[in-house]
C-alpha cells in the first residue's frame, strides 16, 4: 500500500483486507464492522482496488439492488504478509538445504515453542486456553476461529501468517504446531489444508489431567 498516507488510513486498509481474507464482503457488511461510514469504505476499497489488492463482482441478495461484493485478489492476500516472506523464504531455502527433514522439522517446532513466549500463559480450562491461542494467531496475521471437536475444541485459520509458505515447505505448519501446543498446554494435531489457498486447522485434545492446565515451563513464567 502506499506510504503516503495517514497511519489511520493504513490500519483502516489493512483491517479491510484482513476482513476480506475470512471472505468476501459488501460495503454494507464492513461499514458496521469497522464503524466507519459507507462512503468512507468505498473510498477505501477504491484506493485498494486501484492497488490490485482488492476485486469485486456483482451478486444480488433478494429483493433490491444488485451489490458489489468485495474479495481479496492473490496479490491481496500476498500483502497482508509481505514485509516478511521474503527472508522467510530464503531461511527455509538454506535450511533446507543444509538439515534433513527430521532436523528441519525440530527447528520449526523449537521456534513454534520460542514464539510462544511472547504469548499469554495457559491459564484456566481447556477452552479459555485455546480461545486465548487463537487470539494471539489474530495478533501474528491470523486470523480465524475455534470450535468444539469431540472431546476438544479445533483452531481454524484463514490468511495464517505462514500460510503463503506452506505448498512449497508443508513442514512450516508443525511450528505453528509447536506454538499452539505451548499455549494450550494441550496435545495439538495439525491437518492443514495444503492447496493453492492454504486454511489451517489445529485439533486441540484434552491433556492427561483434563480441562485444567498442567505446569509447564511456559505456564511458569
Amino acid at each position: 500500500m502506499r506510504t503516503d498516507e495517514t497511519r489511520e488510513a493504513r490500519d483502516t486498509r489493512g483491517e479491510i483486507l484482513r476482513l476480506l481474507c475470512v471472505s468476501a464482503a459488501t460495503i454494507s457488511d464492513l461499514a458496521p464492522r469497522l464503524g466507519i461510514s459507507r462512503n468512507a469504505v468505498r473510498a477505501h476499497l477504491d484506493r485498494l482496488e486501484a492497488e490490485g489488492l482488492v476485486r469485486y463482482q456483482v451478486v444480488r441478495r433478494g429483493v433490491g439492488k444488485p451489490a458489489h461484493e468485495y474479495r481479496l485478489t492473490d496479490t491481496g492476500e500476498a500483502e497482508i504478509s509481505r514485509a516478511y516472506l521474503p527472508l522467510l523464504v530464503q531461511l527455509l531455502a538454506l535450511l533446507e538445504h543444509e538439515t534433513t527433514p527430521a532436523e528441519l522439522e525440530r527447528l520449526l517446532r523449537a521456534a513454534g515453542r520460542g514464539l510462544a513466549a511472547g504469548g499469554p500463559p495457559p491459564r484456566g480450562a481447556l477452552r479459555e486456553r485455546v480461545e486465548a491461542a487463537s487470539a494471539f494467531l489474530k495478533t501474528l496475521g491470523g486470523i480465524g476461529g475455534v470450535e468444539k471437536d469431540g472431546e476438544g475444541w479445533r483452531i481454524t485459520a484463514v490468511c495464517c501468517p505462514v500460510g503463503t509458505l506452506v505448498p512449497r515447505q508443508p513442514l512450516i505448519c508443525k511450528a505453528v504446531e509447536a506454538l499452539l501446543a505451548e499455549l494450550t498446554a494441550a496435545p495439538v494435531l495439525e491437518a492443514c489444508d495444503r492447496g493453492p489457498h492454504p486454511k489451517c486447522h489445529f485439533h486441540v485434545r484434552r491433556g492427561p489431567e483434563g480441562g485444567s492446565a498442567p505446569r509447564s515451563a511456559h505456564a511458569a513464567r
